[in-house]
């Protein structure tokens, strides 16, 4: 609703489904390894979550976007870590299964970037 990019929306719609299969899928292990999960976002999330909603237009885009981004590859990391590291087979598995896709949003997100403001998206953390 507050996004003047169309591809902004697109890329909204695809988060919110992939991110709620994602959820389902962490759902489910944190049930079969009796792990209560948080109901509710960290302060963090919190308030970039309430910054980026006072905003709208092209000043809500840039600002979604580059969270997106800082997200994304905040994922990448603890993803490859996890697959790396884990001590929990289906948990390793869920990282090695989801990494490709996360990775896939970083890169629509740097890609709605470049779109955005003609210029290439605040480094991070190098993927794979």
């Amino acid at each position: 609703e507050k996004s003047s990019m169309a591809g902004i929306d697109r890329f909204g719609e695809h988060m919110v489904k992939d991110h709620n299969d994602a959820g389902s899928k962490v759902s489910s292990l944190a049930r079969s390894a009796n792990v209560d999960l948080p109901r509710e976002l960290d302060a963090e999330h919190d308030a970039t979550r309430k910054q980026v909603q006072a905003l709208s237009g092209k000043t809500f885009d840039l600002r979604y976007v580059e969270s997106q981004i800082k997200a994304h590859q905040k994922a990448v990391q603890l993803l490859i870590h996890e697959i790396g590291s884990g001590q929990h087979t289906a948990v390793r598995q869920f990282a090695a299964d989801t990494l490709p896709k996360v990775m896939q949003h970083l890169e629509m997100a740097k890609s709605l970037h470049a779109e955005l403001t003609g210029a290439a998206p605040p480094e991070g953390p190098a993927a794979p």
